[in-house]
């Protein structure tokens, strides 16, 4: 009797992924998810992450507020909070669940989250809340929205931020003295 091992080994090579799955059956798969539980199996593995940002997460109002402490975004009304955890690291808080990142800081995570979210948006309200209206954190927000070569959005609304001088974000410019708080892109 004898036993043919190349057969075994091809058949353990080649175990089958999302990433075989038919593009119909994984998008249907999608549409039944929350835009939440989206995002969340985004950050499971590379294969996730790549067929999440091909199908796409849609909101129609994102909520970004700084504060001193930690960073609320409410994605169509779920709201998510960003906190600087006490042992190193980030915290992660949505509804009952809190998530404690040991790597990584809580602003770096909200931007990454919001860069994900904005993909399919149609308002984003940027609240700053913080004491310091120009602290690192309202810095390093702004400096992220500069970088941005196009924000996909029909509508941006700030609030309470002093810019000094001209803002260039999302492959437009704002002029604090040239335009009101609310700010109708010409692309939409």
């Amino acid at each position: 009797m004898s036993i043919n091992y190349s057969k075994m080994q091809v058949k353990s090579l080649f175990q089958p992924s999302l990433l075989d799955m038919s593009l119909d059956v994984a998008d249907f798969v999608f549409e039944k998810m929350e835009p939440k539980d989206l995002l969340t199996t985004r950050k499971v593995c590379r294969g996730f992450r790549t067929a999440v940002d091909h199908f796409g997460v849609r909101f129609d109002t994102i909520i970004f507020k700084l504060y001193d402490n930690c960073i609320k975004m409410i994605l169509d009304e779920e709201c998510i909070r960003y906190l600087d955890a006490h042992s190193g690291g980030a915290t992660v808080a949505h509804r009952e669940q809190k998530i404690v990142l040991e790597s990584g800081n809580f602003v770096e995570i909200a931007l990454n989250d919001l860069k994900m979210a904005l993909k399919n948006v149609s308002s984003l309200n940027i609240f700053n809340k913080t004491e310091e209206r120009d602290d690192m954190m309202v810095t390093s927000f702004l400096g992220y929205l500069e970088s941005e070569k196009c924000i996909y959005v029909k509508q941006i609304h700030f609030e309470v931020f002093s810019f000094g001088g001209r803002l260039n974000c999302g492959g437009f410019s704002l002029d604090p003295g040239a335009c009101t708080q609310r700010f109708r892109s010409p692309r939409w």
